[in-house]
Protein backbone atom coordinates (compact mmCIF):
# COMPACT_ATOMS: atom_id res chain seq x y z
CA UNK A 1 0.00 0.00 0.00
CA UNK A 2 1.38 3.44 -0.88
CA UNK A 3 2.43 5.51 2.15
CA UNK A 4 -0.10 8.27 1.45
CA UNK A 5 -3.00 5.82 1.41
CA UNK A 6 -1.70 4.16 4.57
CA UNK A 7 -1.78 7.53 6.35
CA UNK A 8 -5.43 8.05 5.39
CA UNK A 9 -6.31 4.54 6.53
CA UNK A 10 -4.60 5.15 9.88
CA UNK A 11 -6.50 8.41 10.42
CA UNK A 12 -9.86 6.88 9.50
CA UNK A 13 -9.36 3.97 11.95
CA UNK A 14 -10.93 1.55 9.50
CA UNK A 15 -9.72 -1.59 7.84
CA UNK A 16 -8.75 -0.90 4.24
CA UNK A 17 -10.68 -3.22 1.98
CA UNK A 18 -9.02 -4.96 -0.95
CA UNK A 19 -8.72 -2.36 -3.67
CA UNK A 20 -8.18 0.41 -1.08
CA UNK A 21 -11.82 1.54 -1.20
CA UNK A 22 -11.80 3.39 2.13
CA UNK A 23 -8.42 4.98 1.46
CA UNK A 24 -9.61 6.04 -2.00
CA UNK A 25 -12.69 7.58 -0.37
CA UNK A 26 -10.43 9.58 1.95
CA UNK A 27 -8.51 10.92 -1.05
CA UNK A 28 -11.73 11.97 -2.78
CA UNK A 29 -12.99 13.54 0.47
CA UNK A 30 -9.78 15.55 0.91
CA UNK A 31 -9.85 16.63 -2.73
CA UNK A 32 -13.47 17.71 -2.28
CA UNK A 33 -12.51 19.81 0.74
CA UNK A 34 -9.81 21.56 -1.28
CA UNK A 35 -12.23 22.23 -4.13
CA UNK A 36 -14.88 23.51 -1.70
CA UNK A 37 -12.34 25.89 -0.19
CA UNK A 38 -11.46 27.14 -3.69
CA UNK A 39 -15.20 27.54 -4.46
CA UNK A 40 -15.07 25.01 -7.29
CA UNK A 41 -18.42 23.55 -6.31
CA UNK A 42 -19.07 21.33 -9.32
CA UNK A 43 -15.75 19.54 -8.85
CA UNK A 44 -16.29 19.36 -5.07
CA UNK A 45 -19.73 17.83 -5.62
CA UNK A 46 -18.23 15.14 -7.85
CA UNK A 47 -15.43 14.38 -5.37
CA UNK A 48 -17.78 14.09 -2.39
CA UNK A 49 -20.13 11.94 -4.46
CA UNK A 50 -17.30 9.51 -5.22
CA UNK A 51 -16.26 9.52 -1.56
CA UNK A 52 -19.82 8.59 -0.55
CA UNK A 53 -19.94 5.91 -3.23
CA UNK A 54 -16.73 4.34 -1.91
CA UNK A 55 -17.49 4.71 1.81
CA UNK A 56 -21.18 5.25 2.51
CA UNK A 57 -20.62 5.28 6.28
CA UNK A 58 -18.53 8.48 6.26
CA UNK A 59 -20.98 11.12 7.51
CA UNK A 60 -18.79 14.13 6.67
CA UNK A 61 -18.73 13.08 3.01
CA UNK A 62 -22.53 13.10 2.91
CA UNK A 63 -22.70 16.46 4.66
CA UNK A 64 -20.13 18.17 2.44
CA UNK A 65 -21.70 16.63 -0.66
CA UNK A 66 -24.93 18.39 0.34
CA UNK A 67 -23.05 21.64 1.00
CA UNK A 68 -21.44 21.51 -2.45
CA UNK A 69 -24.83 20.83 -4.09
CA UNK A 70 -26.47 23.72 -2.25
CA UNK A 71 -23.66 26.11 -3.18
CA UNK A 72 -23.81 24.93 -6.77
CA UNK A 73 -27.55 25.62 -6.96
CA UNK A 74 -27.29 28.99 -5.22
CA UNK A 75 -24.54 30.22 -7.52
CA UNK A 76 -25.96 28.89 -10.79
CA UNK A 77 -28.12 31.27 -12.81
CA UNK A 78 -29.20 28.80 -15.50
CA UNK A 79 -31.41 25.94 -14.28
CA UNK A 80 -30.13 23.76 -17.15
CA UNK A 81 -26.62 23.76 -15.66
CA UNK A 82 -27.72 22.00 -12.47
CA UNK A 83 -27.90 18.19 -12.66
Amino acid sequence: MPAVLAQFAAVDNTVVLPGYLKADAAVYYTFGMVMLRQQKFRTAEYAFGKAVELNASHVASHFNHAVALIELVLRTTDAGQVK
